[in-house]
């Protein structure tokens, strides 16, 4: 077997990933050097903006749990740097207390999010 030289575990705690809780009443930044996974209360209907990551050259991966609040029916606009692909921005869950999971991932430094709806209508955590 060769050895992986360079290749280290993510993160100091052996692949654990920091997980914040936001609540947003219209407006919510994300931060990727505050955490890779967010989730996100959904209070109003809410603009999501991303803050360049600290390595203008490096691969970024973004986890949102979207989370409706007790009246549901919020919706999120997304920045324009997001690319969907052809199928578009996702239609997300409306329905009261329930939640998304959102991945969006830059090979380019923060310039370019590529999206993936990856879970849709869970219960809230």
């Amino acid at each position: 077997m060769l050895p992986l030289a360079g290749i280290a575990p993510v993160g100091a705690a052996g692949g654990l990933e920091r997980c914040i809780r936001v609540g947003s009443a219209g407006v919510c930044r994300l931060h990727s050097a505050n955490a890779n996974v967010f989730i996100v209360d959904l209070r109003a209907n809410t603009t999501l903006s991303i803050a360049p990551p600290s390595d203008a050259a490096g691969v970024v991966s973004l986890t949102l749990v979207l989370v409706q609040d007790a009246t549901g029916s919020r919706t999120v606009t997304w920045p324009s740097s997001v690319d969907w692909g052809t199928t578009g921005a996702p239609t997300l869950t409306t329905t009261a207390s329930k939640a998304d999971v959102v991945t969006l991932m830059s090979v380019n430094g923060g310039r370019t999010w590529y999206g993936f709806l990856s879970a849709k209508g869970f219960t809230a955590p």
